[in-house]
């Protein structure tokens, strides 16, 4: 709900509610004089106002905005601590003189070393402020889409409190409710919540349990509130809900929820680094059972040995010591430790039918010690990998020379050969490369090798130890990709590691976007070059000067040392003669392309060609064969119709798709059941476009997959033959695709006005 200083707002009695929590810091009064301490909800209002207008760092923002007629918000972490300074101001001195108090600066209000300040504003106005040179847009900026998003999501009520110079919005009184003593939590409808955690916010962690530990760490955070006992019995509820319906992203793999692991090892700083009183506060919400048989610990609590004797005088039973045991992730440490009476029960709970799988789920996950590692870092491979079966013979004829071009012989070496550790550097490269370097690392040489966007170093930590490095490691699908590369090149799990966390360009994409000013009449994604090609050779006389711009724009595609998959990655930008306009793109990996084609939609492009490899099971397709699947297999394993697609005359619509993580998994046990199953067709892109079309009806797709490899049968050929004349082949039918989808009817509709090379995100040295 939003707030005008100009009406009136309930009063209540600001922390009557409290009297009980801080009878020890107060000296006795009556209940009059205790009030008499505290502003009523509308004067409280006023001063949070006038201190966010206040606050040193933000003053320049604010001149700025108005001068600029946007509105900007703050948010999250800042207003809470705010909030908090003001509650600790008036508990020791009253009212008096608070609205002539200086507020703090926002580093003072930090909770934390790496708290963010969170702005809230339009994309049009982030891109404002980025031209502006003012140094805000290098905040955690969130655009009102992102944000109206996020509400969806509910969560800390007070977490979605925004304040600026000219008021307060508070969509779920969450601001209101802090006033009364209270922390409350916006609790979304389940199907609402899932369709956005799932779908929307694919990849990035959202779950009930992250919003419950999220809910114990801004309690204590905010000791003058308590939680109502009915959102209480809610928390208790969330963790055992979510593992029983079986998510995607499950509560046991640490990669996809790393938004868990964070907010665990946040609760235990903001706790005073006091293990216990985690395991307590876990407790209480009834999240110990769930995240023990997960695989979860609690980061920085690494080595520690709870202190048993306190944790049962606190009322925990012999089964919640055995799961405090397995959150601690030090099972061996405990062995000598637990020879008591508690570990009699605790051997007595495990004991008989049962117990090997018990202690399976209790194997720690931990970093190696004192190893410089700037971040988490996740131990061996990630759940969806470590269920690959990939030990039987594979699809791809020459496995050895595959792993060679990817990794590079000297990696491949020492996978086999050697002990050395492998890392995984997830996130962007040049800021993993930096963190590594701070914390001691030497970086050596990159390693030779053909394919693949990532990069392969050598490197020792501080102790001198030395470890192979992959970065520029960016989305799910990326990890697990190379994650099942070097479990088919026998890198056993022991030796893998995982830090860092996938960098979302969405923001960076929605501001290109709304500096280009325009919404596009076509989007094509995929054989950006080869697309583009085509339709300026349609008409090579009318369209030399931009063939020749283009053959000028032609620089390397790979990224360089240090920078991420977006390195050197063009938009092309086409303005026809007939006044047409089309942007084409590139190919990205997996889920990676989901932020690419939610920005789009966002901006407002309705109408999609996807260009895209598959790979072909059977011999029922042919290399370079042209297809729209028919049906498509979902998360259910059961088909369904894809006749909701849009349709190019000459492109037959055929085959059964099903999107995969990876090609690796390819072996040929695995491709004759998922022929027997019915699938023909798979790729690791379009499902992720697939889904996100079909919840928004208003996006025309137009899907056309080029099979690239036929894994089986007489017309088998590995994806490692596919070559540049195979796409050459491609060219005629990709233009009269493009053509049918802007509706052009002869072959002067494809002169070219205006031709521009332009990198989606800045940073990436390519020429225009």
């Amino acid at each position: 709900m939003g707030v005008s200083l100009t009406k009136t707002s309930r009063l209540g009695a600001f922390f009557a509610s409290l009297a009980a929590l801080y009878a020890l810091a107060f000296q006795p009064a009556t209940a009059q004089a205790q009030a008499d301490r505290f502003l009523g909800y509308a004067e409280f209002q006023k001063l949070m106002v006038s201190a966010v207008a206040r606050t040193p760092e933000l003053e320049e923002l604010w001149k700025w905005a108005d001068a600029n007629g946007e509105k900007v918000y703050l948010g999250g972490g800042s207003v809470r601590k705010l909030a908090h300074w003001y509650f600790e101001k008036m508990r020791v001195n009253g009212t008096q003189g608070i609205f002539e108090l200086r507020p703090p600066s926002l580093s003072e209000l930090a909770v934390l070393k790496y708290s963010d300040f969170d702005l809230v504003m339009t994309p049009e106005a982030l891109a404002k402020l980025k031209n502006s040179g003012l140094p805000y847009a290098k905040w955690d900026v969130i655009t009102t889409g992102t944000y109206a998003l996020h509400k969806g999501l509910g969560g800390a009520a007070i977490e979605k409190t925004l304040i600026n110079p000219s008021g307060i919005e508070d969509p779920f009184s969450g601001l209101e409710a802090y006033h009364r003593g209270e922390l409350s939590m916006a609790w979304p409808d389940e199907a609402e919540f899932t369709d956005l955690a799932r779908e929307k916010f694919r990849g990035e962690g959202y779950t009930r349990v992250s919003q419950v530990i999220r809910m114990l760490r801004f309690q204590r955070e905010l000791p003058e509130c308590k939680i109502p006992e009915e959102t209480l019995a809610k928390m208790r509820l969330a963790g055992h809900g979510e593992a029983a319906m079986g998510f995607p992203w499950s509560i046991g793999e640490l990669q996809r929820d790393y938004r868990i692991v964070k907010e665990l090892e946040k609760l235990h700083e903001i706790g005073g680094k006091n293990f216990e009183d985690v395991l307590g506060d876990l407790r209480g919400a009834n999240l110990l059972k769930v995240l023990a048989e997960n695989g979860y610990y609690v980061p920085g609590a690494e080595g520690k040995i709870p202190d048993f004797s306190k944790l049962s005088r606190a009322g925990f039973n012999a089964a919640e010591l055995g799961y405090a045991k397995s959150i601690a992730g030090n099972s061996e440490k405990f062995t000598s430790k637990l020879r008591t009476g508690c570990v009699r029960l605790l051997m007595k709970r495990f004991a008989g039918k049962g117990a090997r799988e018990m202690r399976s789920a209790y194997e720690p996950s931990t970093k190696t010690p004192d190893n410089g590692l700037p971040e988490v870092t996740r131990s061996g491979y990630r759940s969806e990998v470590a269920g690959m079966d990939l030990a039987g013979p594979h699809t791809i004829h020459d496995l050895g020379a595959y792993l060679a071009d990817n990794l590079g012989e000297q990696t491949l070496r020492a996978a086999r050969a050697s002990k050395l550790p492998f890392v995984l550097c997830v996130g962007d490269g040049a800021e993993t490369m930096a963190r590594l370097a701070a914390a001691g690392w030497t970086i050596f040489d990159e390693v030779s090798k053909r394919e693949g966007y990532h990069g392969v170093f050598l490197a020792k930590d501080r102790e001198g130890r030395q470890a192979y490095l992959i970065t520029r490691v960016n989305g799910d699908d990326r990890v697990v990709h190379l994650q099942s590369l070097l479990k088919l090149a026998g890198v056993g799990a022991n030796r893998i590691s995982t830090l860092g966390e996938t960098r979302s360009w969405k923001p960076e994409y929605l501001v290109k976007f709304g500096e280009m000013g325009y919404v596009p009449d076509l989007v094509v994604y995929g054989f950006g070059t080869t697309a583009l090609r085509a339709i300026l050779e349609r008409e090579r006389i009318a369209n030399a000067g931009a063939l020749l711009k283009l053959y000028r724009a032609s620089v390397a595609r790979k990224a360089k040392f240090g920078g991420s998959d977006l390195a050197n990655f063009p938009i092309y930008i086409l303005r026809f003669r007939n006044g047409k306009t089309a942007w084409i793109f590139q190919n990205m990996y997996g889920d990676l392309s989901l932020q690419l084609l939610e920005a789009l939609s966002e901006h407002g492009a309705k109408k999609f060609v996807y260009l895209g490899t598959a790979g072909a099971l059977h011999s029922g397709f042919n290399v370079g064969d042209l297809v729209i699947p028919e049906r498509v297999v979902g998360p259910d394993g059961k088909a369904r119709a894809l006749d909701w697609l849009e349709k190019v005359s000459d492109v037959p619509v055929k085959g059964t798709y099903q999107r995969v993580s990876t090609p690796n998994l390819e072996t040929r046990e695995w491709t004759e059941r998922s022929i027997k199953s019915g699938v023909d067709l798979i790729d690791v892109e379009l499902g992720h476009w697939i889904e996100y079309a079909k919840r928004n009806p208003a996006l025309e797709l137009t899907p056309v997959l080029a099979v690239s490899d036929v894994l089986t049968g007489p017309n088998h050929r590995d994806m490692t033959k596919w070559s540049d004349e195979d796409r050459l082949r491609l060219r005629d039918t990709f233009l009269r695709v493009i053509g049918a989808s802007l509706g052009f009817k002869s072959p002067a509709d494809y002169g070219v006005a205006k031709f521009q090379s332009e990198l989606i995100v800045k940073g990436g040295g390519r020429s225009k």
